[in-house]
This record gives structure tokens, C-alpha cells and sequence, in this order.
């Protein structure tokens, strides 16, 4: 059986002495302990380039480019989603037209991965003015220790 020492500190007066408690502030012993965690981020490896042409339908243009996405965490992300967007700033919203989703799969921490990107705008729309923007993680399945990095983005000051 165990004895409780009674020399041994117990701030929140849970009957748990600090020492063995997870949550030595919380009497009802509701935090949260976090270890270590993945963090999704990006950057652009190869700047985008757009080739566009007349068609019966209109104006058709391409996208190709090259991305990385780095695990900078201390674990591995698993089922990473991405979707790429065109926007008319440089901020997702809904208003952001999806251009393309894609699963990545397991991103293992401290690795770099490439992604080619060939990516077809909506008809009559070309990047003049426009915003590419890539969403890493973008089912939001993965914690993360930084949540505010998910995103990379290619506009008019990258061309």
C-alpha cells in the first residue's frame, strides 16, 4: 500500500503531492501535458512559372513550381494533407479558389520533402495579380507545436 509524506508539497490540494501530480496547479487535474510535437512549414524551392495560351475556350494558363515541405518538430506528421489555392491577396479565405488537393502522406521529423507543382487555372484567369497559396496540413489532423506556419505563399513581389 502507499503512504502519503506528508513533507511533500501539494499546491493544489488534490491529495497528490507535486512531485507525482501532472497538473500540480490544477485541483481537478484537467491540463493538458504536451511532449513533443510535429511542426508543418514550407517554402518555395523553385519560383513559379506561368505559361499561358488562347484557346476557343479562353485564356488558359499553367503553373509549374517547386515546393518544399520541412517537419522542423520533433515527431513525425502523419496523413499531411495540402490544398493549393489562388487568391486575390496573399491571406487564405473562403473565397480562395481551390486549384488542387493532394495527401503527402507521413512527413518524419527533421526531413524535407520536394513537391512539383503543375497546377491549371480556372479559365480566363492568370497569375497577374494573384496569389498562390499552399495549406500544409490542411485538415488541420495534425498538432502542432506552431499551428501559424501551415501556410506558403508566391505573389506578385516573387515574380
Amino acid at each position: 500500500s502507499l503512504t502519503a509524506n506528508a513533507d511533500q508539497a501539494d499546491a493544489d490540494n488534490d491529495g497528490i503531492g507535486d512531485a507525482c501530480d501532472t497538473c500540480p496547479n490544477d485541483p481537478l487535474d484537467q491540463c493538458v501535458v504536451v511532449g513533443p510535437l510535429p511542426d508543418l512549414t514550407g517554402s518555395w524551392y523553385e519560383p513559379l512559372t506561368e505559361k499561358c495560351k488562347t484557346k476557343k475556350e479562353g485564356l488558359v494558363c499553367r503553373v509549374k513550381g517547386k515546393l518544399l515541405i520541412t517537419n522542423i518538430g520533433e515527431t513525425d506528421a502523419h496523413n499531411v494533407h495540402l490544398r493549393i489555392y489562388l487568391s486575390d491577396d496573399d491571406s487564405y479565405d473562403e473565397d480562395d479558389i481551390l486549384l488542387e488537393e493532394s495527401n503527402k502522406g507521413d512527413v518524419v521529423a527533421g526531413k524535407t520533402y520536394r513537391k512539383s507543382l503543375k497546377l491549371t487555372l480556372p479559365v480566363g484567369m492568370s497569375l497577374e495579380g494573384k496569389y498562390i497559396i499552399v495549406y500544409i496540413d490542411a485538415d488541420n489532423t495534425t498538432t502542432e507545436s506552431n499551428e501559424s506556419n501551415n501556410f506558403v505563399v508566391y505573389g506578385e513581389e516573387d515574380n
